[in-house]
């Protein structure tokens, strides 16, 4: 009889804490119209460890030779968003730009530090005028680009883990809107 009372009793507790715990919880609900309290995002996943990403595609003006005319330049940056430095061998990966699906520059890069950059840049003369570029701009690409055996190669230190961050386009409208 004893264990029916005392089991009728952790029961009542229960109950109680639980009724209390809700009550405590509409009490923490804002009252007053206003701004909702922010949320604390979720941890982040396991950071990647190497994970060289196009960051930039920059367009500038290098030399103007009239209003409409001149020499533009076309940057494209990467960026090594890891946690861990990236190292290869040379002959292993490359920054591409691409002027409408042309490949107009490649360069090869070797290592790359955890937020360190590397940068390709293509110089080309520019004309606003509706006959030339102005009027029908070029697409401009940036991409990394790795060797089949990338991955396969035994080198932990330059296996990319996220191949979604290694391409942006860019329409050469952008060069034009710079005259």
């Amino acid at each position: 009889m004893k264990k029916h009372t005392v089991l009728k009793v952790r029961c009542a507790l229960l109950l109680a804490g639980a009724l209390t715990m809700s009550t405590g919880m509409a009490q923490t609900q804002p009252t007053t119209p206003g701004p909702k309290p922010q949320l604390k995002p979720p941890p982040p996943k396991m950071a990647c460890r190497v994970d060289p990403s196009v960051t930039g595609l920059l367009f500038a003006v290098v030399n103007r030779t009239s209003s409409t005319t001149g020499v533009v330049s076309i940057t494209g940056v990467i960026t090594n968003r890891g946690n861990r430095d990236f190292v290869s061998e040379i002959q292993k990966q490359s920054i591409q730009i691409f002027e409408n699906g042309d490949v107009k520059l490649t360069k090869p890069f070797q290592y790359l530090h955890p937020n360190g950059q590397e940068f390709v840049v293509f110089q080309r003369s520019w004309d606003t005028s509706a006959n030339a570029q102005g009027g029908n701009p070029p697409t401009y690409r940036v991409r990394i680009v790795y060797s089949d055996d990338v991955l396969t190669d035994a080198n932990p230190n330059n296996n990319d883990c996220d191949l979604t961050n290694n391409l942006m386009s860019r329409s050469g409208g952008g060069i034009t809107a710079l005259f």
